[in-house]
């Protein structure tokens, strides 16, 4: 058992090593930028979320229109975010995130009770980010916008629907 756990233990410290010499966290580089409009995205959604209990099911004007107002800032941060994070990539930690910290402020702000299985459910999405981003070949786009715009209109352009 010690073998093993060491071994994983090299594996990731590998990776980290082999992420943290990439050109991807380097200095405002588009992954690391897509990663920040990410975090922005995030912190506007969870806002959103839970403010949206304040709005007694949209019936009082102004927690309505803040949940409006983060809800279009959340979307438009992903997507400005998804120029150079795959979403494949982006959406999980998008919501593994979001849920996360919806459910400590609901516990911290409304009171609402979590209970083990929700406590084991938090760490396993927490996990789940952990090993997308450090293991995962998919963080940041193959190619640039432009190749990918210019791929879907040659794909478009040959398709054999009418």
């Amino acid at each position: 058992m010690p073998d093993e756990l060491g071994s994983i233990g090299y594996l990731l410290r590998s990776r980290l090593r082999e992420r943290w010499h990439s050109k991807s966290l380097s200095p405002l580089t588009g992954t690391t930028v897509g990663f920040f409009y990410l975090a922005i995205a995030i912190v506007f959604e969870v806002a959103a979320t839970t403010t949206l209990k304040a709005t007694d099911s949209f019936t009082r004007l102004w927690p309505s229109i803040a949940v409006l107002v983060c809800v279009f800032t959340s979307l438009y941060f992903f997507s400005m975010c998804l120029r150079t994070v795959a979403v494949a990539v982006a959406y999980p930690i998008w919501s593994g995130v979001g849920v996360t910290l919806v459910t400590i402020l609901a516990w911290q702000i409304y009171g609402q009770k979590m209970d083990f299985p929700a406590i084991a459910g938090i760490a396993l999405i927490v996990a789940g980010v952990a090993v997308i981003n450090i293991f995962s070949e998919t963080v940041s786009l193959p190619q640039s916008v432009e190749e990918t715009v210019e791929t879907n209109h040659a794909v478009d352009s040959v398709s054999d629907f009418p």
